[in-house]
């Protein structure tokens, strides 16, 4: 082979990102291996509309000799993939996306690690961490938690890689290859496992970081995906079932790796209301395929996915056995088995959550919240047992939030329900009866319930009441004024190493108006001050003010009256600090779902 001319060649391609791209050429430019004599860029401008192809006129005059510029009509990124890669100089290949941007010091870690493990892998991955809309790392970050390493994917399974934006390749290999065209989802998962398959291994750097752009006008791209048919069935039939028929023609097996990465798609697939996207027709050919993509794959990859519920879980074994798994369910040491398979145990799952908890009139405390309880519904009952009685929750309503390929779910219950306080202290706990036996549940509160799941410490006071939660068992005690000021000083002290959360409560206890309403600019919560009595029509009114910093949206939402939105979107707010303001909650708290149904 001719000795290439660059280390690296970056192909990007590009397609109305003016706003972006020069941050993302730069990047590259100044990686601190040296540019001039080490990296080859190749841009391929998609028949971009916008000033991007002068941009690219620039660097290009700018660095003659080592950026290349090519123009083509819009034929998708994989056509401008594939055509980057007919002019790859380079030793390694990245297919940079023309918003991101990397850590200056990757190419030189990616270099000396291809260096150290040059006959064992053709491809490394780097991790990916969000910026702009959202912060944090990429779901698939758990594969770097033990450093850089050599992933075996016969033994690392779960090590799944995806993205080619975030990897590199080398040029002799991915010369082989070519984005498939036909898939508009997935090609890059498609291109890497065909390459995987000739060597089992590739490298993984934790310490080289790649830079993800969730852009703050790109809120929909969920809804996109779903409402393209090519997403149900193109990415399927070009994608996945290549994939298995590769892997069986040259192993005998669809190997686990490609289980788990086939798996892992279906758990945005399988949680869907496709009927919101597909005809009838559509919906029955689908469903089919779903199934024939779970018929080869092992139960308990299925049951290893991190990150799909419970009830997803039950339901791809459903779907896959073709009946409901729940009936042959067995119950042992608080465990629920299917196939002597662990599906959950009862004990450590959240079945049951305390969203909000309030003393009615001293005479009763209130408690509303989520019943999530994945068994047939005849089979089981929740109750709630204090001293003296068993008051079963039957006042709940099914929500139908749990959508899937084949309807809505109905594990998912609200109640509500008064419980007599009848001594100085009153006792309760939440049990479950399942197959003539009693558990008592773990106690989950939500952001709203006044009491944490991290501190025990935290309790509520109101009308002489103290309310404290211990070991599952939740307590209501009459207290006198010393005790009730000793406990506010424990919270105090709790407070201490929270300056920025002590400075928000003291703006909250301030009295002033807000003098518009406010609406949140990333999601659907609403938040307002001046209006004693929710009404509606209130949501048409055009007077609202869109506020897009975290820091003033935790100050409105401790100053107002009356919050409409949903728990999640406080919680994507305040996030680990919820549990130090339980106390500071002073609204009326409204969930947007209900007005809108």
């Amino acid at each position: 082979m001719e000795k290439e001319k660059y280390i690296f060649s970056v192909v990007i391609p590009i397609y109305n990102v003016e706003k972006y791209l020069e941050e993302t050429i730069e990047s590259v430019i100044k990686q601190d291996i040296g540019f001039s004599t080490n990296i080859q860029i190749i841009l391929v401008n998609d028949g971009s509309k916008d000033k991007s192809e002068d941009i690219c006129l620039k660097y290009q005059k700018l660095y003659p000799n080592n950026i290349k510029y090519i123009y083509q009509e819009n034929k998708g990124v994989s056509e401008a993939r594939n055509n980057g890669i007919k002019y790859i100089e380079g030793k390694y290949v990245n297919f940079l996306d023309a918003d991101d941007i990397w850590d200056l010091d990757v190419f030189t870690k990616v270099y000396k690690f291809f260096k150290e493990h040059e006959k064992e892998i053709d491809i490394i991955a780097c991790r990916q961490k969000f910026f702009e809309a959202k912060e944090g790392y990429h779901k698939l970050d758990y594969k770097f938690q033990d450093g850089n390493k050599i992933v075996d994917i016969t033994k690392d399974y779960e090590y799944i890689q995806l993205s080619t934006s975030s990897a590199f390749i080398k040029s002799e290999v991915i010369k082989r290859y070519t984005y498939d065209i036909r898939l508009k989802y997935s090609e890059d998962a498609k291109l890497i496992g065909e390459i995987l398959m000739e060597k089992l291994k590739y490298g993984i750097l934790a310490d080289a970081i790649y830079n993800y752009r969730k852009r703050k006008e790109n809120t929909s791209a969920l809804q996109v995906r779903e409402g393209n048919k090519s997403w149900y069935f193109d990415t399927i039939k070009y994608g996945y079932n290549v994939l298995i028929e590769k892997s069986i023609e040259k192993y005998n097996i669809l190997l686990p790796y490609f289980q788990y990465q086939i798996m892992y798609d279906l758990e945005w697939r399988i949680n869907v209301d496709i009927t919101l996207y597909l005809t009838g027709n559509e919906q029955k050919d689908y469903i089919r395929e779903i199934i024939k993509l779970l018929s080869v794959i092992d139960d308990n990859i299925i049951l290893k996915q991190k990150y799909l519920w419970t009830e997803y879980k039950i339901l791809a074994l459903c779907l896959k056995y073709k009946k409901d798994i729940r009936k042959e369910f067995e119950y042992k040491d608080d465990v629920i088995y299917f196939k002597q398979m662990k599906i959950f145990k009862i004990k450590n799952n959240s079945l049951l959550k305390i969203n909000s908890l309030d003393i009615e009139n001293n005479k009763f405390i209130k408690i509303e919240g989520i019943i999530n309880c994945f068994l047939p519904k005849d089979e089981y009952k929740i109750y709630i047992k204090n001293e003296k009685e068993k008051i079963n929750i039957e006042d709940y309503k099914i929500e139908q939030n749990r959508p899937s390929i084949v309807g809505n779910l109905d594990n998912y219950k609200t109640f509500r329900c008064n419980i007599p306080i009848k001594q100085e202290l009153t006792e309760i706990k939440i049990m479950i009866e399942y197959k003539e036996k009693q558990r008592r549940l773990n106690l989950i509160y939500g952001i709203l319930a006044k009491l944490s799941n991290e501190n025990n410490d935290l309790k509520y006071i109101k009308n002489g009441y103290i309310i404290y939660s211990q070991k599952n068992i939740l307590y209501i005690k009459r207290a006198n004024r010393k005790e009730i000021i000793q406990e506010k000083m424990k919270y105090e002290e709790i407070l201490k190493n929270r300056s920025d959360i002590i400075k928000l409560r003291k703006k909250a206890n301030k009295l002033y108006k807000i003098n518009r309403y406010i609406k949140f600019e990333d999601n659907e919560m609403y938040i307002l001050k001046t209006i004693k009595k929710w009404k509606n029509e209130l949501l048409k009114d055009k007077n609202w003010k869109l506020v897009s910093d975290i820091n003033i949206k935790k100050e409105l939402i401790l100053k107002s009256k009356i919050i409409v939105g949903t728990e999640k979107e406080i919680y994507e707010i305040f996030g680990e600090d919820e549990k130090y303001i339980k106390d500071m909650y002073n609204f009326k708290y409204i969930d947007i779902k209900t007005i809108k149904n």
